[in-house]
């Protein structure tokens, strides 16, 4: 990544600051995952995983569909570099510890965790084998005069 990827992308200047900082310890772009496992970059060996890029789809869908589909890929992988890079910045002058930037932070951690909550127990895929099991639970209550209905 180069700095005129970043500042044509649009990149932020502290997020600048922190890449060049960091750069000796950065291997973007590593290939050396074993199979199966959808590492696509490394930062500081902390890894970038194709879960990451599609969560960061979900996360910055409106800013994504300023740019033409052919950039997203790229746009969203030099974003979560740059996320990793400042946010390892600010852990190194111990702005996590900041009172209110701790609040933040748990906020931040309980909207994360009741949007996973939604998405697991709420908002299940409805399969058909569900269906049916549901719909058979229900007629056999209903022949033994069980239902609550």
């Amino acid at each position: 990544m180069t700095v005129k990827a970043n500042i044509r992308h649009g990149g932020f200047a502290v997020a600048l600051v922190a890449a060049l900082a960091c750069a000796p310890f950065m291997s973007a772009y590593a290939q050396d995952a074993a199979p199966g496992e959808g590492v696509i970059a490394r930062v500081n060996g902390e890894p970038i995983t194709e879960t990451d890029l599609a969560n960061a789809a979900r996360d910055f869908r409106d800013q994504l569909q300023q740019l033409p589909p052919q950039a997203w890929r790229q746009r969203l992988l030099d974003l979560l570099i740059e996320i990793k890079l400042t946010s390892r910045a600010a852990e190194e002058e111990k702005l996590d510890q900041d009172p209110a930037a701790a609040a933040r932070l748990k906020d931040a951690r309980d909207r994360a965790l009741r949007l996973e909550f939604l998405r697991q127990k709420v908002f299940v895929p409805v399969t058909e084998e569900a269906i049916r099991a549901r719909f058979e639970k229900e007629l056999a209550d209903f022949k033994s005069g069980a239902t609550s209905w």
